[in-house]
């Protein structure tokens, strides 16, 4: 980033992320990460303004003291700012009185009073500060497009974005000159348009008016402006694009050609980012291509762990680790491209097929327990093996995927001692008590997958982080026979050993050059 000022509209997004998952990050976190902050008076305002902000939609209280203690030096300007955050009512309780003093004495709506209300009334620009929606409003113009009319096209400019009023509009994804696929309706208080103003690129889809619709226009410079005056604007379209991209198998991103790849269809979505199925231009080979979530981009460890994973997978080979081979920028965000792999998720798999096999869920482990080991002979800790993690065809062959998580050598300050970071029905204890996480970390989760294959259901079934904590404080592990009649005792052995709490005591018995072997034999057995 080259200023603050274009750092902030990703602060901000990043910061109501992390709300929302209860994590409330106070501006001074941010202001500790980047201190240059202190230098823009501006800015700082700005950040505490979107905490002010997200104190009131989480339903915090807001002291006018608390603040000023906060920042002594802003207090004028923060009694002031608070003074205008009371016409900001995110329920909608105020806002009448408000408008009716712009048309008391006239039967006729103000126009600009009707722009005011229907930006004030769709999500996430009503999100904006009153002051900011008023100017805002007094800038725009309506436009009416009969039925049957485009909105606008396919491969247009992205000159605007448009805000409907009224009617409905077909958002259509053009295949080719003969096939095209209805991939939304949208109605009135959507916004339609904003991919490619935030992108910076054309129109991903066309627009189609089903029956007379108005909208309300904010063209480029507009928008642009108003980043530049409210930089968490930004960060607001930035959220409404990653909850419209990837929800669906087929999104505006389908047949968009990207640095030589076709994108084909989603194959999931995920806490971080969204995966898709592509094509290579030139030969026609398939990949999967893993995009970076708008709405994470502001948060500089996320992308860092996300070329993190690119770094580290392409250093590894191992028949049961997806491959990445490259990675890329486009459409504002980030791309992996991976190796595609047949099947489906464990987790999917395990939920629809449960094992009655014994032998397949040896194959299954030995082929992670290998994996596990090569990783770790390079010095790189996954932190964050589940089922959902693990590819599997319908050979019972697995890829393990998503190293997002993963520490290296290299970078370990991208997960430090005391972060929280996995699926804590598969962590192991030191990671929900900020321990130190190695090897054995992995292969406690290795326990808990092999567990939930023998017995039908998880080992840990909390609601929540403290439920998982104390049941990891007070388990105790099933006799052999009752976790599954036919668990062999070499079997039952490895379970118990993987899951014992105490780090020092996990596979204590189990040398590299034994669970090589393990891993060897159940594979091939």
């Amino acid at each position: 980033m080259d200023s603050i000022q274009e750092l902030l509209p990703y602060l901000c997004a990043e910061q109501s992320t992390r709300w929302g998952e209860d994590d409330h990050v106070l501006v001074e976190e941010l202001i500790e990460r980047y201190p240059e902050i202190t230098n823009d008076r501006s800015a700082l305002l700005d950040l505490i303004y979107h905490e002010i902000y997200l104190r009131e939609i989480h339903d915090l209280e807001i002291f006018i003291e608390d603040f000023s203690s906060r920042f002594p030096e802003l207090r004028e300007e923060i009694m002031l700012m608070l003074e205008v955050h009371d016409l900001v009512d995110t329920g909608h309780l105020e806002i009448a009185d408000e408008l009716q003093t712009f048309i008391e004495g006239t039967d006729i709506p103000d126009p600009v009073t009707d722009v005011f209300k229907l930006i004030y009334s769709t999500y996430p620009l009503s999100e904006l500060p009153v002051e900011v929606i008023k100017s805002l409003g007094a800038q725009c113009i309506y436009r009416v497009i009969d039925d049957g009319d485009y909105v606008f096209r396919q491969g247009d400019a992205s000159d605007a974005l448009l805000i409907i009023k009224s009617g409905e509009v077909e958002i259509r994804l053009h295949h080719d000159e003969h096939s095209n696929e209805i991939v939304a309706r949208c109605g009135a208080n959507s916004i339609i348009g904003e991919i490619g103003v935030f992108t910076n690129s054309a129109r991903s889809a066309d627009a189609i008016a089903l029956g007379q619709v108005v909208v309300l226009e904010v063209s480029l410079n507009l928008y642009e402006q108003l980043n530049r005056d409210f930089p968490a604007t930004s960060g607001l379209i930035a959220n409404q694009i990653s909850e419209r991209v990837g929800n669906h198998d087929v999104d505006v991103f389908s047949s968009k050609v990207m640095h030589g790849y076709r994108i084909i269809e989603r194959l999931g979505r995920g806490s971080m980012g969204v995966v898709y199925l592509a094509e290579r231009v030139k030969d026609g080979h398939l990949f999967a291509l893993k995009m970076l979530r708008h709405d994470i981009l502001c948060n500089p460890k996320a992308c860092q762990r996300f070329k993190q994973e690119a770094d580290i997978l392409g250093h590894l080979n191992h028949p049961a680790i997806r491959k990445t081979y490259e990675a890329f920028s486009a459409m504002a965000t980030m791309f992996l491209v991976m190796e595609y792999c047949e099947g489906i998720s464990l987790r999917k798999w395990l939920d629809q097929n449960p094992i009655s096999d014994i032998t397949t869920i040896k194959h299954i482990v030995g082929q992670l327990i290998d994996a596990l080991l090569y990783a770790h002979q390079k010095e790189i800790i996954h932190r964050d093996v589940k089922p959902a993690n693990i590819m599997i065809d319908e050979e019972h062959n697995i890829s393990l995927m998503d190293f997002g998580l993963a520490r290296n050598a290299i970078n370990p300050s991208l997960t430090n001692t005391g972060e929280l970071l996995g699926s804590p029905r598969y962590m192991a204890i030191e990671q929900f008590t900020g321990g130190s996480v190695g090897p054995k970390s992995d292969f406690f989760s290795v326990g808990c997958i092999l567990y939930e294959m023998l017995a039908g259901e998880p080992l840990f079934d909390g609601r929540d982080l403290v439920g998982m904590l104390t049941q990891r404080l007070q388990w105790q592990l099933p006799n052999q026979h009752d976790i599954r009649p036919d668990l062999d005792d070499e079997l039952h052995a490895f379970l118990c050993s993987c899951l014992k709490s105490e780090k020092c005591e996990r596979l204590a018995e189990y040398s590299s050059d034994r669970l090589k072997q393990l891993a060897r034999e159940w594979i091939t057995s």
